[in-house]
């Protein structure tokens, strides 16, 4: 029989290298970082001691709305701190894929930071999970057509050999 195979965990799947938005950044900053690198989400975080703290978490809609709000109304001072979502659900590297399956299918959420003891390690996202399955299904597939496999012909008749 082959070797179990363990599910990916988000850690495996996630983006190391998430691209972070200042709190002190202006609304207009943080759209045109998105637009400009095609990114649906950020995070906001903060330098401590050479470690990225994570404030918040800013998502299009978000910008969305304080951005219509502040062309209709005329706010000014909008800042990711200011418009960020204070304590996101944040996931940490060692959960599962069939856990974050389940997260995104239950919740409206479509990327969550992945944090490790305040720090913020990355993003990861409903397609990162969605990929992570399809590969996993693939490996356990894989495995099974080999357990499936039969003997090699020469092997059994060397085994007819050896046991009497």
């Amino acid at each position: 029989m082959g070797q179990k195979l363990e599910p990916p965990t988000v850690e495996d799947l996630m983006i190391k290298d998430a691209l972070t938005v200042s709190p002190d950044a202006s609304l207009d900053e943080v759209i045109s970082l998105l637009i400009k690198r095609d990114i649906p989400a950020a995070p906001v975080v903060e330098e401590h001691d050479g470690q990225q703290v994570l404030l918040g978490f800013l998502t299009e809609k978000d910008c969305l709305e304080y951005f219509a709000n502040e062309i209709y109304y005329g706010n000014p001072d909008v800042t990711a701190k200011s418009i960020m979502q204070r304590a996101p659900l944040c996931v940490s590297p060692e959960t599962d894929v069939f856990s974050m399956a389940t997260i995104f299918t239950r919740h409206v959420y479509r990327h969550l930071p992945v944090v490790k003891k305040k720090q913020l390690v990355g993003v990861v996202c409903r397609r990162d999970v969605l990929r992570g399955l399809y590969e996993f299904e693939q490996r356990v597939c894989s495995q099974k057509a080999k357990d499936k496999c039969l003997m090699d012909f020469r092997e059994i008749v060397n085994l007819r050999f050896i046991i009497k």
